[in-house]
């Protein structure tokens, strides 16, 4: 693409995305940095999550959906949706008990809670904090201390698994606040720096 610098291409990505980008840099090679946000580093660690909070018959039932969309696939038919996020007793991906106010504040005109059930059946394999020590590049890891979806135990071992590469910035959010987007922000350097109005704790890994 004219006018962009292919070495100093940086991915951002919050949540399930938080993760995607770590898989991208390291698949990559050449990206120069990488923003992840109240990320989902370990499928399984969120699994467990989910559990805690609705049960191992979400998973049962969630993961059967897959199985239904997958099927209706390879049939040429319409997918089978699932909300993303919904109340607690509700069949969703996330329901703990912020998930839909935080997605109702951070919604855009035209957006739908709704997304394929085969997600399910890939979750599991989403581990990509566990390819931290291959980056080829620095990391921020943007933590919401009272994430109630991604485990942030799972974003902290990625850090540790990056080492120097990785810094660590805490803030006191839930998962779908919205506030670590606007908390931090792009510094003179091309790295992202905290930003001065919020006061996080900051660990280097």
């Amino acid at each position: 693409m004219p006018g962009v610098d292919p070495d100093r291409v940086a991915v951002w990505g919050t949540s399930l995305a938080g993760g995607h980008v770590v898989d991208v840099a390291v698949r990559d090679g050449r990206v120069a940095a990488v923003i992840s946000q109240n990320p989902a580093m370990d499928n399984v660690a969120t699994a467990f999550r989910i559990v805690e909070y609705a049960g191992i018959g979400q998973i049962l039932k969630l993961a059967g959906l897959g199985i239904v969309d997958m099927a209706r696939s390879l049939l040429w038919l319409s997918p089978k949706m699932v909300p993303a996020g919904g109340a607690p007793g509700e069949l969703a991906m996330m329901t703990s008990s912020d998930t839909l106010a935080g997605l109702n504040r951070l919604a855009t005109p035209g957006w739908r809670n709704e997304l394929c059930a085969r997600i399910s059946l890939s979750g599991p394999f989403h581990r990509p904090g566990l390819k931290a020590h291959r980056l080829p590049c620095p990391i921020l890891i943007a933590i919401c201390d009272k994430d109630s979806v991604a485990p942030t135990d799972a974003a902290e071992a990625t850090a540790r698994r990056a080492g120097q590469r990785a810094t660590v910035k805490h803030y006191p959010f839930r998962h779908l606040c919205g506030r670590v987007v606007r908390a931090v922000g792009i510094g003179s350097g091309g790295f992202p720096e905290q930003n001065p109005g919020i006061k996080p704790d900051t660990v280097n890994g």
